[in-house]
């Protein structure tokens, strides 16, 4: 099976799965491996109209909120540890054409959490749909 490529650079769906893996894991975590310069048009595209953030805490975030809190972070360039963060596990399966769920084990020092993303493929590159992340309680 080959993969033949749109004008946007996306993988069409004849041979997808490989090449939409390579793609999403390069976002993932999610607006946490954008490049640094990124600005807010850069995230009004990658996030949809309409996107729920729901952390490892629980909390829920609304797109506003969401490219309110990507933005600081990115301007002030206080991005933390998450350069020492570590992806495991790293799925994907296609749900309907053009909507996959990424999946992975995100490492955050101490912390392990399972997160997914909903990912939706359009003419101008991909956008996030729905975030969860959830910790995973280790046995005692």
């Amino acid at each position: 099976m080959t993969t033949s490529m749109r004008p946007d650079g996306v993988g069409d769906r004849d041979g997808g799965d490989a090449r939409v893996a390579e793609q999403l894991r390069a976002r993932e975590p999610l607006t946490h491996r954008e490049p640094r310069d990124a600005d807010r048009a850069h995230f009004e595209a990658l996030l949809a109209p309409g996107v729920i953030h729901i952390g490892a805490s629980g909390i829920r975030t609304e797109r506003e909120e969401y490219l309110a809190r990507t933005l600081h972070r990115y301007v002030t360039g206080d991005h933390g540890d998450d350069d020492t963060w570590r992806v495991e596990e790293f799925a994907v399966t296609e749900l309907a054409p053009d909507l996959w769920e990424a999946a992975y084990l995100l490492h955050q020092g101490d912390r392990l959490s399972r997160r997914t993303t909903l990912w939706r493929r359009t003419q101008a590159g991909w956008q996030a749909l729905r975030h969860q992340g959830t910790v995973v309680v280790r046995p005692m």
